[in-house]
């Protein structure tokens, strides 16, 4: 009996000090974004990338590349480097600089970093470094006084309450606000479509007519042209002030408008991350325009998180998921959905036939196809 109690007793205060920790990581959270920040303002990975040795960079060799210099640069990026090492975002590996065996710190880019390195957008069509911009400064104000948003009724839309204007119109007079948000857009939209692609097998197929409305500046039509060189025309359709930024390339044509008057007809159509930006009402004006451009048994492909029943603690795709659920809700009014609700947004906007056509729990974003 004695031994048990002990045993019990050693067990609650492990389950204690792992409670506690975990609790302080979320104070702590705050911290970090603003070294990420940093580090994306400095250009830290760029330069880092660029090391001449395979094992990186020391923290003076990194100060010598920043254009602004003072004597206690290197020492003042000791201090953060490290973190961006405890993210993954960087590796780190000891040195020996002298015969008295002194060392130092070398560190060079993970393959979670790259996705913060300039190249790595041009070179694999993807990266998150306008979005951490966008989050951190772009959206600063939506952060002030969150609890507002759940306790004062008369709050319908609190990115309207804290900038005086809905999130998209907002954008149309803040051109550096604007051409941010569509820079992170166009940066991480493509990012993971290749793994979906790879998950919806031949669900583009047959297609010769492909509408993306939402599609920003076209990226990730560029990539399921890649992987589907059958199409023969395919249709970027966003607002006018966005596509007039988007680049030319084979096979797509920008067309500006308004999806909540009109859709350009095509045999299938592309809402990637489109639904979660608006309530319900919004979406079927926008799937009912659809519906109308769609011949019989054309369809419309969403791409959207699916919301858990219950999240579980250990699954990122389920944080993700309802996180991003109550960032809809912060910025533009609009949310995430768990299956059901998309199946009833399909049926209430004319569709004869819903289904889920791929899941895959390495990837948040589910695929769901609604059948004219």
């Amino acid at each position: 009996m004695m031994s048990s109690t002990t045993n019990n007793n050693n067990n609650s205060k492990e389950d204690y000090d792992d409670a506690f920790t975990k609790a302080a990581s979320f104070a702590f959270a705050q911290v970090f974004p603003a070294i990420l920040n940093a580090a994306v303002d400095m250009n830290l990975f760029d330069i880092i990338s660029k090391a001449e040795s395979s094992l990186g960079m020391s923290a003076s060799e990194i100060a010598s590349k920043i254009p602004k210099q003072h004597s206690e640069m290197g020492s003042r990026l000791e201090r953060m480097l490290p973190s961006l090492v405890a993210r993954s975002l960087l590796t780190c590996s000891i040195r020996t600089i002298n015969e008295d065996g002194d060392t130092e710190r070398v560190y060079a880019v993970s393959p979670v970093g790259q996705y913060y390195t300039s190249n790595h957008h041009d070179e694999q069509g993807g990266s998150c470094i306008a979005l951490s911009t966008l989050f951190y400064r772009g959206y600063r104000h939506v952060w002030k006084d969150t609890k507002d948003a759940i306790l004062d009724a008369n709050n319908h839309n609190h990115f309207q309450r804290m900038y005086g204007k809905m999130a998209f119109e907002y954008m149309e007079t803040d051109r550096e606000l604007g051409n941010l948000f569509g820079e992170a857009m166009s940066q991480v939209g493509p990012l993971g479509v290749k793994s979906i692609l790879d998950a919806y097998k031949g669900g583009f197929d047959g297609i010769s007519t492909l509408v993306d409305v939402g599609g920003g500046y076209g990226q990730v039509l560029k990539q399921i042209l890649f992987q589907y060189p059958s199409i023969q025309k395919a249709i970027n359709f966003d607002l006018p002030h966005v596509v007039k930024n988007a680049p030319p390339h084979p096979g797509i044509e920008h067309m500006g408008g308004d999806m909540f008057k009109t859709v350009p007809k095509a045999d299938a159509i592309l809402l990637k991350h489109v639904c979660h930006s608006w309530e319900d009402e919004e979406c079927v004006k926008v799937l009912r325009n659809c519906y109308e451009a769609l011949p019989p048994h054309g369809k419309v492909i969403v791409m959207d998180a699916l919301l858990p029943e219950i999240p579980k603690s250990t699954s990122f795709k389920d944080t993700q998921a309802v996180d991003l659920d109550f960032l809809m809700f912060l910025v533009s009014g609009g949310k995430e959905r768990a299956e059901k609700q998309f199946e009833k947004l399909c049926k209430t906007s004319g569709f004869s036939r819903f289904q889920v056509a791929c899941n895959d729990s390495s990837n948040v974003f589910a695929v769901m196809e609604f059948y004219k």
